[in-house]
């Protein structure tokens, strides 16, 4: 795509930034499609073994790049939440916390954890609530910036939330 000076022409008035990358995905997966179909059809005249140690079929690309989009989202929206809060001096709490964005803890979990830093529970919670709530307000504006309007945001969050599902079954 950039090699061939595809981005300058981009219009954000035909689609979403996220869509023509994965056109381009597409198109460059299908060209190598036909020539490993080709390189098959070629070494089967060669030899067998050749053919056999071509690569197999892996999960689509489409997956794959559905998985690194939500990767890019989610750690430039976490990497801009860790740099607010070191900016307010609370790194320390931030990498106590933080664990708990991904995965809510228990009861249990969350009294070690207050036992140990001698906060409460409770503000703990409070505390790694809001911290969840920050990172989505800053997943949203991450994929803003990708985006013309706000229907375009909403199905995005859907697609993230679709490719998250699957990620965590």
């Amino acid at each position: 795509m950039l090699e061939r000076g595809w981005y300058p022409q981009a219009d954000p008035d035909r689609g979403r930034f996220r869509n023509l990358l994965l056109t381009a995905l597409r198109r460059f997966v299908a060209d190598r499609q036909a020539q490993a179909h080709a390189l098959k059809r070629y070494a089967a005249h060669l030899d067998t073994q050749v053919v056999a140690e071509l690569p197999d079929d892996a999960p689509g690309p489409e997956d794959a790049f559905t998985r690194a989009w939500l990767e890019t989202v989610v750690a430039r929206a976490t990497r801009r939440l860790q740099r607010e809060w070191a900016e307010h001096g609370r790194q320390a709490q931030y990498a106590l916390l933080a664990p708990l964005l991904v995965e809510r803890a228990d009861g249990h979990e969350l009294r070690q954890l207050a036992e140990r830093t001698g906060v409460r529970g409770n503000t703990l919670a409070v505390q790694a609530h809001r911290m969840r709530q920050r990172l989505r307000q800053l997943v949203r504006l991450e994929l803003l910036a990708t985006v013309r309007d706000p229907d375009q945001l909403e199905e995005e969050l859907l697609e993230l939330r679709r490719a998250l599902g699957e990620r965590t079954r």
